[in-house]
């Protein structure tokens, strides 16, 4: 077993976020950054267990995961959504389908909703590959269980979405909004990058989940009155 750990400057992030213009400051979410801190600076196992191979409807899954992340990245990058929100917003919109059309297209492709998305299916790809190369062939039972562990996978995916979502790292005060490119390209990749590592390792959002209980069940230390 090798072991290694990697550690994010949150600050230096977001400073080189804005590119060539000033400074894009944190917002003051102190909790969230110290859990996302946390996070970076877990251990990380390599694993020394022999590949495995998978079924045939996860391997067409894996191909479809990573085509849909593909393609929801190059239409958070191209797809301008402000139009049908603004249709939506003034009904100027007529007819159910188009209505569906337009709903679709921000759900998809709206920065919010987006990388909500990428998140989720970056934890599947993170679970379809701790299952290839460090999965243990007992830790999961039959097809049923393999589900499960791919859809817990994804719930974590959007656990790390919420975080991110909360003003944790590179926000501004228009957070999600009006993003330019190189922006939103660190968003989706730092985003991903999180969203893999706990699908792929489970004790990692283990170890995530009880520092985000020890960090937010702290008694104030005037709570108990004088």
């Amino acid at each position: 077993m090798a072991e290694s750990s990697a550690s994010i400057d949150v600050t230096s992030l977001a400073n080189e976020t804005n590119g060539r213009a000033s400074p894009l400051p944190v917002v003051a979410e102190p909790a969230a950054v110290a859990i996302l801190q946390d996070l970076a600076d877990l251990p990380q196992v390599v694993a020394s267990t022999p590949l495995l191979r998978l079924d045939s409807w996860e391997i067409g899954a894996s191909v479809a995961a990573l085509g849909l992340w593909l393609l929801l990245l190059s239409a958070g990058l191209s797809v301008a959504t402000q139009d049908y929100i603004d249709a939506i917003q003034h009904h100027t919109v007529s007819g159910v389908w188009a209505i569906v059309g337009s709903l679709f297209v921000i759900s998809t492709c709206h920065t919010v909703t987006n990388t909500a998305l990428m998140c989720c299916v970056s934890a599947f790809l993170g679970a379809l590959g701790f299952r290839v190369t460090g999965g243990k062939p007992d830790a999961v039972d039959g097809v049923a269980d393999r589900r499960n562990a791919y859809v817990a996978a994804v719930t974590r995916g959007f656990f790390i979405f919420l975080i991110i979502q909360s003003g944790s790292i590179i926000l501004s005060d228009q957070a999600f909004t009006n993003l330019t490119l190189e922006k939103y390209i660190r968003l989706v990749g730092l985003s991903s990058l999180l969203s893999f590592t706990v699908g792929y390792n489970p004790d990692v959002f283990r170890q995530l989940m009880d520092r985000v209980d020890k960090k937010f069940s702290v008694v104030p230390p005037n709570s108990g009155g004088t």
